[in-house]
């Protein structure tokens, strides 16, 4: 990477999720987010995705319209964004003014270029796709010699989930809500074990794995938290979360991955 931020960088709190309905599928990960509480979560992830990052160039699979994507000019000399959706793509490449990076049409699970990329970002991607060994494959593919895979997906475990669980909310904390599928377009909430075993299918290593955000409540009840609060406070609050995710991995929201070759 050419740039690398040497610390934390508190993100906007006012970023507003994509309104209206939501394409299901690898089209709108990046933009599909629950409310502002959530998109604040979101950037703390990118964020920890960036840190474990590494090399000159970078391949974002499922970009959307390249909201994250546009971060990675700033730290890699070659960018591709990768998108199923031809409207996303074409939103994207609009606002694209560097000519060294790209965005092209492509499904995660079957797409082919003829280059290799040192850092590859699948973020929250599995969840989505039908097959998830598949896209894995397919990303793998496309790894440079020592490249590494970020991989972020929402957790099984996460501490609102294990409450919902007990209350009688949801029968299973792998359970999918009406929301998560019709809104978001997920086929699948992983855990720690489901995801290293989709790693270990693919023929590929997990490196390492961690939590990103402790999350006690749903995004609705944490957005009314912080509502009822001014910015200083909701920022040192989300802020806190992040912390405490470190004290806790098991229980956070997302779940990040880092994954290689095996012979790399």
């Amino acid at each position: 990477m050419t740039k690398r931020a040497e610390q934390h960088q508190e993100p906007v709190f006012n970023r507003k999720s994509a309104s209206g309905p939501q394409a299901t599928g690898v089209s709108m990960y990046h933009e599909t987010r629950a409310n502002e509480f959530d998109a604040r979560v979101g950037d703390f992830a990118m964020e920890r995705a960036l840190q474990l990052a590494r090399g000159r160039t970078a391949l974002d699979i499922g970009c959307g319209i390249g909201l994250f994507t546009t971060k990675l000019f700033a730290h890699f000399e070659r960018v591709v964004g990768l998108d199923r959706s031809e409207e996303n793509i074409i939103l994207a490449r609009n606002r694209l003014t560097d000519p060294r990076h790209a965005y092209l049409i492509a499904d995660a699970e079957t797409f082919r270029l003829q280059e290799r990329f040192d850092s590859i970002f699948m973020m929250n991607i599995l969840e989505h796709v039908d097959c998830p060994v598949a896209a894995l494959r397919t990303a793998a593919a496309h790894l440079a010699s020592k490249g590494r895979i970020m991989v972020q997906v929402p957790n099984a475990r996460s501490f609102n989930r294990q409450l919902a669980e007990i209350m009688g909310l949801i029968n299973d904390v792998h359970e999918l809500n009406q929301e998560e599928i019709v809104r978001f377009g997920h086929q699948r909430v992983y855990d720690v074990d489901l995801l290293a075993s989709d790693i270990e299918k693919a023929g590929l290593a997990l490196v390492s794995s961690e939590g990103v955000v402790f999350k006690p409540l749903t995004n609705s009840q944490m957005q009314l938290i912080c509502d009822s609060h001014d910015e200083l406070w909701r920022k040192k609050f989300v802020c806190a979360l992040a912390k405490l995710g470190e004290r806790f991995p098991a229980e956070c929201t997302t779940i990040c991955a880092v994954v290689s070759d095996r012979n790399p």
